[in-house]
């Protein structure tokens, strides 16, 4: 639990910060993009391997926001990217977070978008 607790303090301190910070910038947050924390241990973090149909994936209105530097795809710890898998850390698969986000905006108005901040550690105890 206390290691848990060691990883997901700093990276929840990190998310306010820079929600802050953009607040401050903008003024007022956008309605039409909808937020939601994704936390959890390894089945956050999704199977290693990627199927093929979920590699193909892309839809702009679907956004993650990279938790840790992700070089292999090109994100940055803080900033927001279109969302396919992995999410979470390059060693991770599909994960609940991606159905999910896929699901809100198939389902949603075309105006909305859709941002997910993945945090899994593995083997956590909870």
């Amino acid at each position: 639990m206390r290691r848990f607790i060691q990883h997901l303090l700093p990276a929840l301190g990190g998310l306010f910060l820079m929600s802050a910070v953009s607040l401050a910038a903008e003024d007022a947050p956008d309605p039409n993009f909808l937020i939601y924390l994704c936390l959890g241990q390894s089945n956050m973090e999704g199977f290693p391997g990627i199927p093929a149909e979920d590699k193909s994936f892309r839809d702009d209105r679907f956004q993650v926001l990279a938790a840790v530097d992700f070089p292999e795809l090109g994100r940055e710890k803080g900033q927001w990217y279109p969302a396919h898998p992995p999410l979470c850390r390059p060693d991770s698969g599909v994960s609940p977070a991606d159905h999910f986000g896929r699901t809100l905006i198939r389902h949603l108005p075309r105006e909305i978008k859709v941002g997910v901040v993945s945090v899994a550690v593995a083997g956590a105890k909870i």
